[in-house]
């Protein structure tokens, strides 16, 4: 995950999703790109994803979206990102 949205980060995972990779990927433990992000406060990594058209609804096994990886995570700009984005 790109943390708090490291510059060569955000830049590689631009790439990665311009080069067709999906952007509601899972990730092995079982949440999607936009929850890991999110439950760091990376809002660089967050909005990349968002404009790439990942879904803010998802929810991993345990019915947990990426508005509450932030929350539970005290991750709050993470969570005006996700608010603002719908």
């Amino acid at each position: 995950c790109a943390g708090d949205g490291g510059e060569v980060a955000v830049t590689a995972m631009r790439k990665l999703l311009t080069d067709g990779a999906v952007p509601d990927t899972w990730a092995p433990n079982g949440s999607s790109a936009l929850m890991l992000a999110a439950s760091v406060n990376g809002t660089h990594a967050i909005k990349v994803l968002l404009e790439a058209g990942a879904t803010i609804e998802l929810q991993d096994a345990l019915g947990r979206s990426a508005l509450m990886f932030a929350a539970g995570n005290c991750a709050l700009d993470a969570l005006t990102v996700l608010l603002d984005a719908g």
